[in-house]
């Protein structure tokens, strides 16, 4: 799935399930408006800094890896 494609259906999924759970780890989960917001808030910072930041093979069976991911695709991080 292309980014594009990925970001707009989480954007449909947040304005219509803001509340559902879209990411459950053991011990995090995230709604579909927290998934959406938390990608948003990482590609700004990103964008900002113009950080070169690891991505998220590094965070092994955590939501954050999953944000990490999306946001540096965002970015055209590779």
């Amino acid at each position: 799935m292309q980014y594009a494609n990925f970001e707009q259906t989480l954007a449909e999924h947040a304005l219509l399930t803001p509340d559902s759970v879209a990411l459950q780890g053991d011990a995090v989960g995230l709604t579909y408006a927290q998934l959406q917001q938390a990608i948003a808030k990482l590609r700004q910072n990103w964008t900002l800094r113009s950080h070169r930041l690891p991505r998220g093979g590094a965070i092994s069976n955590h939501p954050a890896w999953v944000i990490l991911e999306m946001a540096a695709l965002g970015c055209e991080i590779p």
